[in-house]
């Protein structure tokens, strides 16, 4: 495997306290909200159409994903 091993590297980030403490509220419900509705949509619980699409998005919004991006 070693012609395919990715050889950079990039450092983590470090955030101030605040923005730590910000950042991880905002990942936890971002997260469980996308994994809850990706196992909605491969298991079939819901199909995935516009509308539920549109529908997830607004949900992510709300959350603030923007926030969490910047």
């Amino acid at each position: 495997y070693e012609p395919y091993l990715d050889t950079e590297t990039w450092p983590r980030p470090y955030y101030a306290v605040d923005e730590a403490d910000r950042l991880s509220e905002l990942t936890t419900d971002i997260f469980n909200l996308t994994e809850t509705q990706r196992a909605k949509w491969i298991c079939g619980q819901e199909e995935l159409t516009d509308a539920s699409w549109d529908k997830y998005v607004a949900e992510m919004k709300k959350m603030n994903v923007e926030e969490m991006v910047d």
